[in-house]
């Protein structure tokens, strides 16, 4: 944090890197790393900084206002990048899901 307020965000992001390498359940590395990647206009990864973070912190309010600050800045380029990228997660696990339940009901009847 001390980086961020000497204005150095690059070196805010890896030292927040770090913390989040040596502790991946500590929330507040997340929150470190979320604010110096927005500083750094780095919004995608700003926003799955935040997102972790508000998951270990148990959907805590601070950090939800901060992830949606972040959502209204991407662009619709970025936004539609995103929406891709979860619909091709989606794709996967339902494709995955349809496999396995195929494959059990195939055992079931062999």
């Amino acid at each position: 944090m001390a980086f961020l307020k000497g204005q150095k965000p690059q070196e805010a992001a890896q030292d927040a890197e770090k913390a989040t390498q040596l502790a991946p359940s500590w929330p507040k590395g997340y929150w470190r790393r979320g604010q110096a990647l927005y500083s750094l206009k780095d919004i995608p990864g700003a926003i799955a900084a935040f997102v972790r973070c508000w998951q270990l912190q148990k959907a805590d309010p601070e950090c939800e206002v901060k992830l949606w600050q972040c959502i209204q800045k991407l662009t619709r380029e970025q936004l539609a990048e995103g929406i891709i990228a979860l619909l091709g997660d989606l794709q996967v696990k339902v494709g995955a899901s349809f496999f396995l339940r195929n494959h059990q009901c195939s055992e079931v009847h062999a």
